[in-house]
């Protein structure tokens, strides 16, 4: 008899923490505050490397033309061995610079290869640029820039403070965000925000780490994610990835840390990232804008027939970050979600 009274008031504390979520979710004002709101999350089109259509992707080139165009540039950060802060994906240059070898890290900036035009219909190399000069530009035109520190990237502090240092100098305080996929470097990136706070400092905003993207998926898959606080100022990055991507022998997420048959890998990735995946549920995405975080959504194209535009406006995403800027600035305004 115990036993059952028990069972009866932990099924009905399940059922009223239920039914609490619910309304949580919908009107999470009801709890919380939303975030500090910055002027970054008004922004709306945002090019991929600068765009690769014209311009070989991270060069200078590239950007100039992307911002004629959009609201932000994303771009990606190394350290050079001799300690300049230089614009490139990869970290090797084979794939962007005629497949010479080498890492970024291992030689000094003057010494490095020069970008191949790569078969986008362009003439000539470009140099690998210094983001002073990537900064230079966005604050001659008055844009924004959305700057990656590449996974694997080494004497993190050294480059964090350079960074916050050239964004500094130029005003750009709230023209630029900063992140990385690696959540350790993310995690760098809280504790030097911690001490500029401290030091009334501004902060730049992050934009959330490829674990920090699950957590959240998981907190509201399991109904927790409207009790939980959410103290940073971020963006929430999710990428748009239509299930055909993980057919044939092509890369899949997550491959390199779960030891799974690449079958079981392709299902999970579908069902996650695919068209109509967890990640890009509408009410996830109505409740994280309700609570003031935007939804930036990665690997937006032109050449897949709407798929990911598709993908992405279902779900409610407040920016698009595309390859294509030109085609991108197409797309109205108005089919874009606002934060509430």
């Amino acid at each position: 008899m115990r036993i059952a009274f028990v069972l009866q008031g932990i099924g009905a504390s399940a059922a009223a923490l239920l039914c609490i979520s619910r309304i949580l979710q919908r009107h999470p004002q009801l709890l919380h505050s939303p975030q500090p709101f910055h002027p970054l999350f008004k922004t709306r089109r945002i090019a991929h490397r600068g765009g690769n259509i014209k311009h070989p992707e991270n060069t200078l080139a590239a950007f100039e033309t992307a911002l004629a165009v959009v609201d932000m540039i994303e771009l990606d950060i190394w350290l050079t061995r001799d300690g300049h802060v230089a614009v490139l994906h990869d970290g090797t240059f084979s794939r962007v610079c005629g497949g010479a070898e080498g890492h970024v890290h291992d030689v000094d900036y003057c010494a490095l290869p020069r970008v191949a035009p790569a078969g986008n219909g362009g003439s000539g190399t470009h140099a690998i640029p210094l983001l002073a000069d990537v900064l230079d530009l966005v604050a001659r035109l008055g844009k924004a820039a959305l700057i990656e520190v590449k996974s694997g990237s080494t004497r993190v502090e050294l480059l964090l403070q350079q960074v916050y240092e050239m964004v500094s100098a130029r005003g750009l305080g709230r023209q630029c965000l900063w992140f990385s996929l690696d959540s350790a470097i993310n995690d760098a990136m809280h504790r030097f925000s911690d001490r500029c706070v401290s030091a009334n400092m501004p902060a730049l905003p992050t934009v959330s780490s490829a674990t920090h993207v699950m957590l959240i998926l998981l907190a509201h898959l399991t109904g927790v994610l409207p009790f939980l606080p959410m103290r940073r100022r971020f963006v929430l990055g999710i990428t748009a990835m239509p299930a055909f991507a993980f057919k044939g022998d092509g890369p899949v997420p997550f491959a390199n840390v779960l030891p799974l048959p690449r079958r079981l890998l392709v299902l999970a990735a579908s069902r996650f990232f695919g068209e109509g995946g967890l990640l890009y549920d509408p009410s996830l995405c109505a409740h994280m804008r309700a609570r003031g975080v935007p939804i930036w959504c990665l690997g937006i194209s032109a050449s897949d027939g709407g798929t990911t535009l598709r993908m992405g406006l279902r779900c409610g995403m407040t920016a698009a970050i595309s390859d294509d800027p030109e085609w991108l600035g197409t797309v109205p305004d108005d089919s874009f979600a606002r934060l509430r």
